[in-house]
């Protein structure tokens, strides 16, 4: 026989806003190990607006970061990383170093970003890309939490849901036979299932989670979700 009790150790709703944005004044691309604003889909491309091979220069034995696209997939590619030199007139040849890192082709969304994205001629370039935003205009929605102001973009905070009119925790099953296991053969059912519930009902509009706890964990366990189970068959109540 089985008198299953459980310890509520804590209840809590939590109200949130999740903010996955990228942006803000003046922020630049990823650099060179793949950190950062992911690439922008540019508006007009320079193919010499980063040192590139073929493309002019001045000074003499200048050395610039350059990058390469080695492999190509669906939303990203694998970039070598490498340097060029300049020779007085032109930049030479992208010299693998032996390092690689990986770009998103994903960009960003543009539906509600006002300025306009910096070029990028080659997806591996070590300035691709720059764009600059300012947070005027953004319309992330009424309940989104999302607040733009001159400062900045900030999260709007949100009060838990109170559980101050819940008066007590009903368990259930309570009664026999419903809450006891009786085990009289090796094909006879070692477990029974308890949920748990907040009176007086509507106090709580969230989801009851409570923390299953029993005193006999030698004999029987307690899931996550209040399934109890005997693992050995001794008689004797489980609190």
């Amino acid at each position: 026989m089985a008198e299953p009790r459980t310890r509520l150790l804590s209840l809590a709703a939590l109200a949130g806003a999740a903010l996955a944005f990228l942006g803000g004044c003046g922020s630049e691309g990823a650099d060179l190990e793949g950190n950062g604003t992911p690439i922008v889909p540019p508006t007009a491309i320079d193919a010499c607006a980063d040192p590139a091979e073929g493309c002019p220069c001045s000074t003499a034995g200048e050395v610039a970061k350059c990058g390469k696209v080695s492999q190509f997939y669906d939303d990203y590619v694998v970039c070598s990383q490498g340097n060029t030199q300049c020779d007085g007139s032109r930049w030479g040849a992208c010299t693998d170093t032996g390092e690689t890192f990986t770009r998103s082709l994903s960009g960003v969304d543009l539906a509600n970003i006002s300025s306009t994205p910096g070029a990028c001629a080659n997806a591996c370039s070590p300035s691709c890309a720059t764009y600059v935003d300012t947070p005027s205009g953004l319309d992330a929605g009424v309940d989104s939490g999302i607040v733009a102001s001159d400062g900045g973009l900030t999260l709007e905070p949100k009060p838990a849901t109170s559980t101050s009119t819940c008066t007590s925790l009903t368990i259930t099953p309570n009664t026999a036979p419903g809450k006891d296991i009786a085990i009289t053969s090796l094909s006879a059912s070692n477990t029974v299932k308890f949920t748990a519930t907040l009176s007086p009902a509507g106090c709580f509009n969230g989801v009851v989670n409570p923390l299953w706890s029993i005193d006999r964990f030698d004999i029987a366990q307690i899931a996550d979700d209040g399934t109890l189970s005997v693992i050995t068959p001794i008689a004797g109540p489980i609190v």
